[in-house]
């Protein structure tokens, strides 16, 4: 009852301080005049708001884990700053039920859309004929064929990923004030894979052959993992926290839609597709 009591806490604080920082910090009006200092001036106060919450010092994480969430940011703000509607993804797990930003502008998630399209389609005539990316034919193409997302007003997007992203810092934090300090977080080594330094983790799969994307739960912009296909397959995420998973075959997508936590004890997982 405690448990839930306090999940239910770090609910609520996610989503009022998301209510709190996302309207001005994401309006396009701002991007028009700080544009290029949104990521920063946004990963400070969420940082603020979160140590308090959890109880642990103002520079909780390492440089690692600041630059990995600046970046991610960097992409948030990009599609933010077009001031158009924003595209999101609607089957993914998590604890709000929320919808996931889309990274427009990252070729793989594209790539894993018209995938998702072309499996939805039933007529042989159109079959993988998917129009200009980016385009509004192309978004209303991927609605009509199933695959599941949906363009969410500016300011609805924004609370959304905010909220999102805070309980993300909020799990960084967590897992370090459990550890006992920062850079305890999970084990962190440089290696080949997903990209150099970050936390080691493993993952195993149902299906044998499968190269694997990953992304973390507030931003659906999926990147290699690991250097080999399943299974089992080892690689860097970079920093703890709840990831998804989705395996590429030629001609062949599939993804798990439940997400996975890494960091601390949790060094490995397995995937279902």
């Amino acid at each position: 009852m405690a448990r839930d009591a306090a999940e239910e806490n770090d609910r609520i604080f996610a989503q009022d301080t998301a209510e709190s920082l996302a309207r001005g910090m994401w309006h396009p009006r701002f991007f028009m005049r700080r544009g290029f200092e949104v990521p920063s001036d946004f990963l400070y106060q969420v940082n603020v708001a979160v140590a308090e919450h959890v109880g642990v010092q103002f520079d909780f994480m390492e440089g690692r884990e600041w630059s990995a969430l600046a970046l991610e940011l960097r992409k948030i703000s990009r599609i933010f700053s077009r001031g158009y509607e924003i595209l999101m993804f609607a089957g993914l797990e998590n604890d709000f039920g929320l919808p996931v930003i889309v990274d427009i502008y990252n070729p793989r998630a594209r790539r894993a859309l018209e995938m998702m399209a072309r499996d939805n389609d039933e007529d042989n005539e159109t079959q993988g004929r998917v129009p200009l990316r980016l385009s509004a034919r192309w978004i209303e193409t991927l609605l009509d064929r199933g695959v599941p997302l949906r363009l969410q007003e500016y300011d609805k997007a924004a609370i959304q990923f905010t909220t999102l992203f805070v309980d993300a810092v909020r799990r960084i934090a967590k897992a370090i004030k459990i550890s006992g300090g920062p850079g305890a977080s999970g084990p962190s080594s440089g290696g080949p894979g997903s990209g150099g330094t970050g936390i080691a983790f493993t993952v195993n799969c149902n299906l044998a052959g499968y190269t694997l994307d990953f992304w973390p739960q507030y931003n659906y912009s999926p990147r290699r993992f690991g250097a080999v296909p399943t299974f089992p397959v080892d690689g860097f995420v970079p920093t703890s926290g709840n990831y998804y998973f989705l395996g590429r075959k030629p001609g062949d997508l599939k993804t798990d839609y439940t997400p996975h936590y890494a960091g601390g004890s949790n060094t490995s997982t397995l995937v279902i597709f």
